[in-house]
């Protein structure tokens, strides 16, 4: 029995340890609709944190300098002449994953960018993330709506 019992008391320890909580593994965020995709935004300052409920963008007045690059490309200003950004900035859990869609509907006149996020429940630090998206100019006088999903994983 004396042997048995340091057998047993490593076995126990081998499955507290291994059955702490795994590391949550997320994909890769998404982009699809009617976006340009491969965008990266360069920001010098941003006047107003958007939240969930959104902005729209059609000048740099009042959000500072925002830049972009499309598919590797050189560093330029955005082009608000063809352009608008959108922006929702969520607060989410430290690992998270951003998947965006936008959907331009002229027919309602219409533009919905809805953003889910797909977060680590065992990461308990909130963060705020900027999650711009470039669209196509669209009219002024379309609605746009922002939707925000969170899913914990």
């Amino acid at each position: 029995m004396s042997r048995i019992t340091p057998i047993l008391m490593v076995l126990l320890l081998f499955v507290g340890v291994t059955s702490c909580k795994k590391k949550c593994k997320l994909s890769d965020d998404t982009e699809t609709g009617n976006m340009v995709k491969n965008v990266v935004f360069y920001t010098k300052y941003v006047a107003w944190a958007a939240g969930t409920q959104g902005a729209t963008l059609n000048s740099n007045a009042g959000y500072g300098d925002i830049d972009v690059s499309i598919d590797g490309g050189s560093r330029t200003a955005v082009n608000y002449n063809n352009y608008t950004v959108l922006l929702i900035t969520p607060a989410a859990k430290c690992n998270s994953q951003f998947d965006k869609t936008v959907t331009i509907d002229h027919a309602n006149m219409k533009v919905t960018y809805d953003l889910v996020v797909t977060q680590c429940s065992n990461c308990t630090d909130i963060v705020n993330s900027d999650q711009y998206v470039l669209v196509p100019k669209f009219p002024a006088s379309y609605t746009v709506v922002f939707n925000t999903t969170y899913v914990d994983k």
